[in-house]
């Protein structure tokens, strides 16, 4: 079972403090580096840059273990977008959660993986500390205020996000250089792969 639907989503992201954290998270993953020595682009810093979310899709791996009742992203007026997403799971409750995450760069005539990293769900949500990159998105998506994702395992009910708004007013400048990105995110409860979602984003002047 696949959903998806393509959007035209401009927000101005991030908190200010983000660029240190992402530039730890990065030292801590790559022995020493930090984005602005090893890409360049990164750390292209620009207040009033736009990043649009382009498309979204979910997509359903194993149909025995979840599916997709909702995977939306809707216009609520000019500035506002809401994300809903409603996640029925059949193997409840849910003990061991992995969530690999990829960001790539789209180029024209290829692809380039700029971060990549694992996430053992139940333990990050005991400690956010474990990863400062993902603590980082948690935070500025409000992922606690806008679904019933506050807590570790055991996850005994379904996965709801509900009116998760992205507008234009939620921070000044951005973090990444302009150009087009795609962000993966494969979802794994007990090693196996159960669903995928992934989102489409271009970051414009």
């Amino acid at each position: 079972m696949v959903l998806g639907v393509g959007v035209d989503v401009s927000v101005a992201i991030v908190p200010a403090d983000a660029l240190r954290v992402f530039s730890r998270a990065k030292r801590q993953l790559e022995g020493g580096e930090t984005w602005g020595q090893k890409d360049r682009w990164a750390v292209s810093v620009t207040s009033g840059n736009i990043l649009r979310v382009t498309g979204f899709k979910c997509q359903v791996v194993d149909p025995s273990f979840c599916y997709y009742e909702r995977c939306v992203i809707k216009a609520i007026n000019r500035n506002v977008k809401e994300f809903n997403v409603v996640v029925r799971l059949l193997q409840k409750p849910v003990n061991n959660v992995t969530v690999r995450l990829e960001i790539v760069r789209r180029l024209a005539a290829s692809t380039q993986p700029i971060y990549q990293f694992e996430i053992d769900g139940c333990q990050f949500m005991v400690s956010k500390r474990r990863n400062p990159f993902a603590k980082a998105i948690f935070k500025f998506l409000r992922i606690e205020r806008f679904s019933n994702l506050n807590h570790s395992c055991p996850f005994d009910h379904d996965i709801i996000i509900s009116h998760l708004e992205l507008q234009k007013e939620l921070g000044a400048g951005i973090m990444i250089g302009k150009g087009d990105y795609v962000i993966n995110a494969n979802w794994l409860a007990y090693n196996v792969l159960r669903f995928i979602t992934t989102a489409t984003l271009e970051v414009t002047d």
